[in-house]
């Protein structure tokens, strides 16, 4: 089974929409925390490191499938839509380079 991570915060709406589709399809995922206060992500380690792993992207949730960076909330749901997304997280298909 794939590893999926997810960098995301506890209250932001589009890092639930990410987990609850995940769940949906019975995908088991690592929650890494950014930690955010009055909605400004904290300089953490966690954050430093989901910056560096995205190329600069520090916007929040961001998704990573074996270790290959799938992208945000937008790109998990526009791939369930077009019918790709349960491919690449069975291993069938490899992680689509986003962009």
């Amino acid at each position: 089974m794939l590893r999926v991570e997810i960098y995301c915060s506890p209250w932001c709406v589009w890092c639930w929409r990410s987990r609850l589709l995940l769940r949906s399809k019975g995908i088991h995922f690592d929650k890494i925390p950014i930690r955010m206060w009055l909605g400004i992500k904290l300089p953490s380690k966690n954050y430093r490191r989901m910056v560096e792993r995205t190329a600069g992207d520090g916007t929040v949730p961001q998704i990573f499938v074996d270790g290959h960076y799938l992208g945000t909330d937008d790109t998990l749901a526009e791939l369930d839509r077009q019918g790709r997304l349960d491919d690449i997280l069975a291993g069938r298909v490899p992680v689509p380079t986003p962009g």
